[in-house]
């Protein structure tokens, strides 16, 4: 069932794109937010949120994730984007919203979230489509490589990431140092968290990660 209907009430709070944890919610608006005619697309549990800006109040449609049959994250130059979501029941409908800058990792999330809660419909398989210049993006973020300004202002989206490791060691002088040094153990329970690590970022899916789990565990 859609859900159609206006509030009258204006939003208020800060405009901005958000990975609220309390409220288990991914938020995603454009960057003109609140202003007339913007977008925001909030993705909770089991529901699928479009909000439109208008004169007078938000106009507000409502969407099972069920409904949804397909999803598109693009991504074009200087880190804009677009994300698509859209179905084909009881008729054809889609939603699109631009984003820009960090919030391009909060419309991965919210990807990710949908493909997670679509993947074992089998008698409806989702249609899934995403940038490989955002997944190569990700993988950036995930090994430490935006500078540390970029980072905090993830943090502040509440961007899930694989917190960067310091990349200098404290030096250690000569004469400590071993003359043969065994490979380091690495063991089943480091991987574990790793890739726990992975799923929590959005990098792998959360079959992948019981699939690898079973492989270490023999």
């Amino acid at each position: 069932m859609i859900l159609s209907y206006i509030r009258s009430k204006m939003p208020v709070g800060e405009p901005k794109s958000v990975i609220d944890l309390e409220n288990q919610k991914i938020v995603l608006r454009q960057g003109t937010y609140p202003k007339e005619g913007s977008r925001e697309f909030v993705i909770s549990c089991d529901t699928f949120v479009h909000n439109v800006i208008k004169r007078h109040g938000i106009v507000t449609e409502v969407f099972q994730i069920s409904q949804i049959t397909g999803v598109t994250l693009e991504m074009f130059a200087h880190h804009s984007g677009d994300l698509f979501i859209y179905g084909e029941r009881p008729k054809f409908w889609g939603k699109s919203l631009e984003f820009n800058g960090v919030d391009m990792f909060v419309a991965h999330a919210a990807y990710t979230y949908i493909v997670a809660k679509r993947q074992d419909d089998h008698r409806n398989p989702l249609k899934a489509k995403i940038s490989p210049m955002l997944v190569e993006l990700k993988r950036q973020l995930d090994e430490g490589e935006f500078d540390e300004a970029t980072l905090e202002n993830m943090r502040k989206h509440n961007i899930s990431f694989i917190e960067p490791k310091p990349r200098t060691l404290p030096s250690v002088p000569d004469h400590e140092i071993p003359s043969h040094q065994p490979p380091p153990v690495i063991s089943v329970a480091d991987e574990l968290l790793k890739l726990k690590n992975l799923v929590d970022a959005g990098v792998i899916t959360p079959t992948e990660f019981e699939r690898e789990k079973r492989r270490l565990l023999g």
